[in-house]
């Protein structure tokens, strides 16, 4: 199953989506699922870095996507509203995909984070 965490801050921001593990939907190379989870993260990924022009933390390994925001006072409010467009619509298409084809083999964990003090 690939379990997909996706991480807010305390103002409902996302901050970080990563997802981890195999569908198991169908054998290595043809899994439709790894496959969609895959492509809507990589999308996300070259969204941030060439429409809202930053450079997010990442890590795109086999069965392991790491997405991560830097800090982004310094951001006009045009890139403030496109990342955070972008990253909804990321975490999005995880929940689509888990609806879709069903926990077995997509768990979207959707939650808050606590602000630092």
């Amino acid at each position: 199953m690939i379990k997909v965490d996706v991480s807010r801050d305390d103002q409902r921001q996302i901050r970080r989506i990563e997802a981890r593990g195999h569908a198991d939907y169908a054998p290595n190379g043809e899994d439709i699922i790894c496959a969609a989870v895959t492509a809507v993260l990589t999308t996300c990924i070259s969204a941030l870095t060439d429409l809202a022009g930053i450079e997010p933390v990442t890590k795109v390994l086999e069965g392991d996507i790491l997405l991560e925001l830097p800090d982004l006072e310094s951001l006009s409010r045009q890139q403030q509203t496109q990342v955070d467009t972008i990253m909804s619509v990321a975490a999005l298409g995880c929940k689509q995909i888990e609806f879709s084809y069903g926990q077995r083999y997509v768990s979207v964990k959707d939650e808050q984070t606590q602000a630092q003090p």
